[in-house]
């Protein structure tokens, strides 16, 4: 059985649009763990978020 991908980490249903300040939030927290050694791509798995996403223009 394959189990159905859940709601977004932020409540809402997934492929919404992010609040900007939620946006900006999210990218520096990515950033932050990059620092610190985490990958990009599962420091945005952590968020719920795809690279393209978290890091293309407002």
């Amino acid at each position: 059985m394959i189990k159905k991908k859940g709601p977004s980490d932020l409540g809402g249903p997934r492929g919404r649009v992010i609040n900007p300040s939620d946006r900006a939030l999210a990218v520096e927290l990515i950033q932050e763990a990059n620092q610190k050694g985490a990958r990009f791509t599962l420091a945005c798995k952590e968020l719920n978020m795809s690279v393209s996403r978290a890091f293309s223009p407002l």
